[in-house]
């Protein structure tokens, strides 16, 4: 139906157009004679101003065509780079698994693989706390102990303040495992900073409403990261940051160690070396720790 009828569109108006209207000249209806003559200069005003109309007309549709042909190539190019940066993401990710699972590391002739050996060094680290803990509290101790273990002693004696303290703690087992951890840590890094550079550059576009969108967007990408993490890897994340200033930043900006129960920490008291505060000219509100037991109701 809808087919026919633009079909007889077409033929009435072919034949409007090339219909020989000269042979009604002189013609006579009802006393009238109808003169070809007198109404071609009023035909030509009238095709005139229809011309210029449907000119406009045309320059108007054209416009709206190159407008939405425009809106349309913008939102094809933010898919492309949208996929472009969820390809390398991933790619990324699964780099980090791989090196997470491939680390091999020996101590007293056992061997620790991949997550087990970041239960090895979460544990590490607390027994270390405790150990340097108990000989400052009780110098004389030291006596019993060899050389190597009294200097770096003497180093963490000189130590005034709980997180110098602890970061000190934390350097003293890097040192011993920097050659596995080192690679882990900068790939882990350049993930969350590879993230943060595109999160940067569509908050510049985003409007002021839609800023906290942009925000959880990519929040989100953070998250998916975070999940590959074991607890172990978390807690032993939490003292890396210490260490490293721009790492602590993204740690803060992501709200990476939500999840991060404070058990798994040397000392619960510790969570306050994430509370409110400002690197590189940003501020950043404190990161939210809660015991094991309010992580499962959350």
């Amino acid at each position: 139906m809808k087919k026919t009828f633009v079909i007889l569109a077409i033929l009435l108006g072919l034949v409007l157009v090339f219909f020989p209207y000269d042979i009604f000249d002189e013609f006579s209806l009802f006393g009238y004679t109808i003169e070809i003559n007198r109404y071609k200069d009023f035909a030509t005003f009238i095709g005139g101003i229809l011309g210029t109309g449907f000119a406009g007309i045309a320059v108007i549709l054209i416009y709206k065509t190159y407008v939405l042909q425009s809106q349309e190539l913008k939102a094809t190019k933010g898919l492309l780079n949208e996929q472009k940066f969820e390809q390398k993401f991933f790619q990324m990710l699964g780099i980090q698994n791989d090196i997470r699972n491939g680390i091999k590391y020996v101590d007293a002739g056992k061997t620790y693989l991949g997550i087990d050996f970041f239960i090895y060094m979460n544990e590490g680290l607390k027994t270390s706390y405790e150990t340097m803990t108990e000989f400052r509290d009780n110098p004389e101790e030291l006596k019993h102990e060899n050389n190597t273990f009294h200097s770096k002693f003497k180093q963490f004696k000189s130590l005034s303040s709980e997180k110098d303290y602890t970061l000190a703690v934390y350097l003293a087992e890097f040192e011993l495992t920097h050659y596995v951890l080192g690679h882990y840590f900068r790939h882990l890094y350049h993930i969350l900073k590879f993230i943060d550079k595109q999160f940067r550059v569509e908050l510049s576009k985003a409007s002021k409403q839609n800023k906290h969108i942009v925000f959880e967007k990519y929040k989100n990408y953070a998250d998916i990261v975070q999940a590959q993490l074991s607890s172990s890897e978390l807690a032993v994340l939490f003292y890396n940051g210490l260490a490293f200033t721009k790492m602590k930043a993204l740690i803060h900006k992501f709200k990476f160690l939500d999840n991060l129960a404070t058990e798994d920490l040397i000392k619960a008291e510790h969570t306050e070396f994430y509370s409110t505060c400002e690197i590189f000219g940003e501020k950043y509100k404190t990161c939210n720790f809660q015991s094991r037991s309010r992580l499962v109701y959350v």
